[in-house]
């Protein structure tokens, strides 16, 4: 989610940032200097090399944890599913739904020569 933030600067900063990283990607520059001081390798989701093979990952913004990347297999054990994908994806249900496709009045296909 982003966040929106005023900030002010020198004039000749503005103009140095505008002419030499872009018009449209201050913030992005701004962001990417600043997030490596409030934002430590292990909080970031998005990194390589989290490993949750052993265990759930807990991932922490802040003083409260906010994510835990898990094996599918390790979600299934705690939510007490033993399904597999096929079971998932059927849809039971679905006998109970009134289908009737419209008929098509033209050919949809022709028959080959073959001769």
């Amino acid at each position: 989610m982003q966040k929106k933030l005023t900030i002010t600067i020198n004039e000749d900063v503005y103009t140095g940032l505008y002419r030499v990283v872009g018009k449209r990607k201050i913030s992005r520059f701004i962001e990417s200097l600043v997030r490596p001081h409030v934002i430590s390798d292990d909080t970031d989701t998005g990194s390589a090399g989290i490993d949750a093979t052993s265990g759930p990952v807990f991932i922490a913004e802040g003083n409260r944890e906010a994510r835990v990347i898990m094996t599918v297999e390790d979600y299934l054990n705690l939510t007490g599913q033993q399904q597999s994908i096929v079971d998932l994806l059927a849809m039971p249900a679905s006998s109970d739904i009134d289908f009737d496709p419209p008929h098509l009045d033209t050919e949809l296909y022709r028959k080959s020569e073959l001769s």
